[in-house]
């Protein structure tokens, strides 16, 4: 989670190039698919801040309370899973609302969008992870 701010950030402009790859050229720029990616990228970061908050959080009253350490473990893991599906849903109602394509050929879109996305996400936090120890 310490690396995937800074991944984010270098992705910025790959994640743009993709929207301006799917959608029309005429109707859309570049710096409108920037303006989208910097919209949903901050949406990403203030719930990857809030996730780590709950866990410090969680983490800290269990160290307090060790009996109910089960729970608060189960509390974390759940606003993860929770935050994580509603990130995964609201990529494609933001991109909906944003394009406003037909309903089918915008779900095809975000899908084809979020699974490549998804993938070069993972390759760059990758490379960033390597490089971090590659430093030390």
């Amino acid at each position: 989670s310490h690396n995937l701010s800074k991944a984010l950030f270098i992705y910025l402009p790959f994640f743009a190039f993709f929207l301006w790859l799917f959608h029309s050229k005429k109707k859309w720029l570049y710096y409108d698919h920037g303006i989208f990616t910097l919209y949903y990228f901050s949406f990403l970061l203030v719930l990857i801040s809030f996730n780590i908050l709950v866990s410090w959080m969680t983490t800290s009253i269990s160290l307090l309370i060790p009996s109910l350490e089960n729970i608060f473990t189960l509390i974390s893991l759940f606003v993860n899973l929770f935050s994580g599906g509603y990130a995964f849903f609201y990529f494609f109602r933001a991109h909906s609302r944003v394009y406003g394509e037909r309903k089918l050929i915008s779900r095809v879109k975000s899908f084809s969008l979020f699974w490549i996305n998804s993938f070069f996400i993972l390759l760059i936090l990758m490379v960033y992870t390597l490089f971090t120890f590659m430093m030390i």
